[in-house]
């Protein structure tokens, strides 16, 4: 099995990122990387987590997404992005665009933070009625169906 650096590495993550993502001083990411600090199996997969790219993320749990955006009466969601170029990295957040035209107010930003805690990841929510524009052009040419 490779070890937490290699898995790290791979994942194009630094030290701190990992800290940042994980919660847990770098100082201690480094030691374990060195072997100078015992890692226990809950460490281990709490730091694990943090390497898995966005983009596999919302693959396990696209109907769960889908449901969730429908039961607040989001529709058509779409993917854009590094996710969509399949360009994220562990680090990425996922750009979500959503026919929103029956969601009120605060319910938009439910929506979004209810989205992030079952991801595990920042979700960047936007309604279609925003991406009118010509400068958002490019986000409509890349959204991909979720």
């Amino acid at each position: 099995m490779s070890t937490l650096r290699e898995r790290r590495e791979a994942a194009g993550i630094t030290q701190t990122r990992l800290a940042e993502l994980s919660g847990v001083k770098r100082a201690n990411i480094s030691a374990y990387e060195l072997g100078t600090r015992p890692m226990s199996a809950e460490m281990e997969r709490r730091l694990l987590s943090c390497l898995v790219r966005p983009s596999e993320r919302l693959r396990l749990h696209r109907s769960e997404v889908r449901r969730i955006i429908a039961s607040h009466g989001g529709e058509n969601p779409r993917v854009f992005g590094s996710v969509a170029r399949n360009q994220d990295v562990p680090s990425s957040d996922i750009d979500l665009l959503i026919d929103a035209t029956r969601i009120q107010g605060l319910d938009f930003i439910a929506l979004e933070q209810e989205l992030t805690n079952v991801l595990g990841v920042r979700i960047d929510l936007i309604s279609e009625r925003a991406v009118r524009l010509p400068k958002h052009a490019h986000i409509l040419a890349e959204a991909v169906p979720l």
